[in-house]
C-alpha cells in the first residue's frame, strides 16, 4: 500500500500510462479520508490473515514499516530484542523487506 504522496504525484499523469484514474482517485480518496480520521483511532488492529478493512486496521506493509522504524530509532525496543531474542534466524531473508533487515543489522553492530 503507498503513501497518500505517492497518489498526489501520480494523478495528473496522462491516461494512456498504466494507472486507471478511476481506480487511482478512488485510492487517493479512502487514503484521505483514512488520514483525516487517523487522529481518532485509540487502538489500531492488524490481522495476519488480511481482513484489515477499517480506517483503524494496519496492513501487513504498514505493521513491518512501522516495526522497522521502532527498531531502527527507538533504543528500548532494541533492548527488548536483544534481551529476548539474542539469537535470530530470518528465514527466506530474501523476501524480507530491505528496510527491515537494515534495521535488524544495525542492532546486531
Amino acid at each position: 500500500m503507498e503513501p497518500i504522496s505517492y497518489y498526489l504525484k501520480i494523478k495528473n499523469k496522462p491516461v494512456n500510462v498504466v494507472y486507471d484514474r478511476h481506480a487511482l482517485g478512488f485510492k487517493f480518496l479512502r487514503k484521505k479520508k483514512r488520514l483525516e480520521r487517523i487522529k481518532t483511532v485509540k487502538r489500531f488492529s492488524y490481522n495476519p490473515n488480511g481482513d484489515n478493512l477499517g480506517f483503524d486496521s494496519l496492513s501487513h506493509d504498514e505493521v513491518i514499516k512501522i516495526g522497522s522504524e521502532f527498531i531502527a530509532t527507538r533504543e528500548t525496543m532494541q533492548e527488548i530484542l536483544v534481551n529476548k531474542f539474542p539469537i535470530m534466524l530470518i528465514d527466506e531473508s530474501q523476501d524480507t523487506k530491505k528496510e527491515l533487515i537494515d534495521a535488524l543489522l544495525d542492532v546486531c553492530e
